[in-house]
């Protein structure tokens, strides 16, 4: 059974670390909680400054800051906040965990992720599910997989309501760290969408029905095992 992550033993707390901590770099981008006039729901085109709009994502240049017409989402608050609680109280969330996917299914709005070709050490450890507390809406999904030292190095995530168009910028080569990646576009992904190196591996993104979806694999450099990955997930409704 899914229930909030509380009273659990330092290795778990640790574990859930690991997973969640990794993607909220990805996810928590800047200013994805700052409020936005209701005129900003239409995006407006880029200028040459402001990037590029490509498959519901806006490519933006190195060090550019977050154009004022992106339509932002909320973020969950997973930790203490000294702002007032009223204020903070409709942004709380809680971290549940769920051992199949069937259990999580029938709340969900959105299709789900599966790669049918992993890695033999690695073995299925379970679905997080990210809520707003108060409305019990679900910010994000997802399943993880360790390996036999349970480092959890393979997620797929879902998104429900990211920010629109989604914003990305270029990293920093893990080899090189003075050296800019951008983006690159790519067409093995359920859809089109954006591959960019990792710590350890890779990491791909793409929309689908406004739905944002993440693929991390860092069990492996080398950028074809990644894409034997991406090209066998398989669009799942229950497992």
């Amino acid at each position: 059974m899914g229930g909030p992550v509380l009273g659990v033993d330092w290795g778990r707390r640790d574990f859930l670390r690991r997973t969640t901590g990794a993607l909220a770099g990805w996810i928590a981008l800047r200013s994805l909680g700052r409020p936005v006039p209701a005129a900003a729901a239409s995006p407006t085109p880029p200028t040459d400054s402001e990037g590029e709009l490509w498959e519901g994502f806006l490519l933006l240049p190195a060090g550019a800051p977050l154009p004022a017409w992106v339509r932002s989402s909320p973020t969950p608050f997973l930790c203490q906040s000294d702002s007032d609680e009223a204020t903070v109280a409709p942004l709380r969330g809680a971290i549940l965990r769920f051992d199949r996917f069937e259990e999580i299914a029938p709340q969900l709005s959105f299709p789900f992720y599966f790669p049918d070709i992993l890695p033999s050490e690695f073995t299925f450890y379970g679905i997080y599910v990210t809520i707003f507390q108060q409305s019990r809406k679900i910010f994000s999904v997802s399943a993880t997989w360790v390996d036999s030292t349970w480092e959890p190095l393979i997620r797929v995530v879902a998104q429900p309501t990211p920010p629109s168009p989604y914003p990305v910028w270029p990293v920093f080569s893990p080899e090189t760290p003075d050296v800019l990646i951008s983006p690159e576009k790519v067409f093995f992904l359920p859809q089109p969408g954006l591959l960019l190196p990792s710590a350890r591996g890779y990491l791909a993104l793409w929309l689908e029905q406004s739905v944002l979806y993440i693929l991390i694999a860092e069990h492996d450099r080398r950028r074809e095992s990644f894409i034997n990955i991406a090209q066998s997930l398989r669009k799942v409704s229950k497992r």
